[in-house]
């Protein structure tokens, strides 16, 4: 937990609405990592967590990847997280979803260097008050 508090103090997570549920989300998948069956791999840098992924079959042929995420005093750490899941992943499932990338420019373009077998669109919606 003190990793991911140290993360939402970089991403500033209090000040942007998406990433504070984001946060959230990644809180309550590590509390009830058992319950929910969610994996997960952890990579230490200097004797201290760098990064964590957390992940989960979709189907057979398909893992579901629902979280990477690194410090930034870690140069690289999310190509090392990014790498080492897939590297796991790809002995048992075809395919690894690495969910949405919420339109976040950064995100899209990480993803479409590994290019992808395909994407899906996502839509979003937003209820009025």
């Amino acid at each position: 937990m003190s990793f991911l508090i140290k993360w939402c103090e970089w991403k500033g997570c209090e000040n942007d609405p998406v990433l504070a549920h984001e946060k959230d989300a990644v809180f309550f998948a590590v509390e009830h990592f058992t319950e929910l069956g969610i994996k997960g791999l952890m990579i230490r840098v200097n004797q201290k967590m760098g990064a964590i992924s957390l992940f989960e079959p979709l189907n057979a042929d398909t893992a579901l990847v629902h979280f990477e995420k690194g410090l930034p005093d870690c140069e690289g750490i999310y190509k090392v997280i990014n790498a080492e899941t897939a590297a796991l992943l790809a002995k048992t499932f075809t395919y690894i979803n690495r969910e949405s990338d919420l339109g976040v420019a950064g995100l899209r373009e990480a993803k479409l260097r590994y290019h992808p077998h395909h994407m899906v669109e996502v839509y979003s919606l937003k209820r009025d008050s």
